[in-house]
């Protein structure tokens, strides 16, 4: 009795262990929590952004670590031309990507360039509505092209 006992437990915790593994590595797989990202008020946003160049905001969805983006504004109108890059490489996700403000580019660990579109990384959609930005974390995309 006391084996089984013991058996249940052991496997009772492998089981919650793999459900937390998965969920913390695929949150928009698992469906916990909202996936959509607001950001702030585009006109103070697109302002900054010229100023300073796209900012890195630490995976807004999840715990531990996850989707780091750079909330990335393109062109002069602030309610349009929004998406977030998201910080490594689709290929490597030990690669990480940093923002170089002198080249007006992304840079990965292995030297790459990518303009300040994306182009070769992963790429998340962003809107404007009542005019606050949002980014949608469910739908991401390789932009193709660029560096390697």
């Amino acid at each position: 009795m006391a084996v089984s006992s013991a058996l249940a437990v052991v496997l009772a915790t492998a089981l919650i262990w793999a459900v937390v593994r998965f969920a913390s590595e695929n949150p928009e797989e698992a469906g916990l929590g909202d996936t959509v990202f607001e950001v702030g008020r585009a006109e103070r946003l697109s302002r900054t952004i010229a100023a300073d160049g796209p900012f890195l905001v630490q995976d807004p969805l999840s715990a531990g670590r996850g989707r780091n983006v750079y909330v990335q504004h393109l062109g002069d109108d602030p309610m349009q031309g929004w998406l977030a890059v998201e910080a490594r490489r689709p290929d490597d996700p030990e690669c990480t990507v940093t923002w170089n403000a002198g080249t007006e580019a992304f840079v990965d660990c292995r030297g790459g360039r990518h303009p300040a579109d994306g182009t070769g990384l992963t790429v998340y959609p962003a809107k404007v509505a009542d005019g606050r930005v949002s980014i949608d974390l469910r739908t991401r995309t390789t932009v193709t092209g660029g560096a390697p």
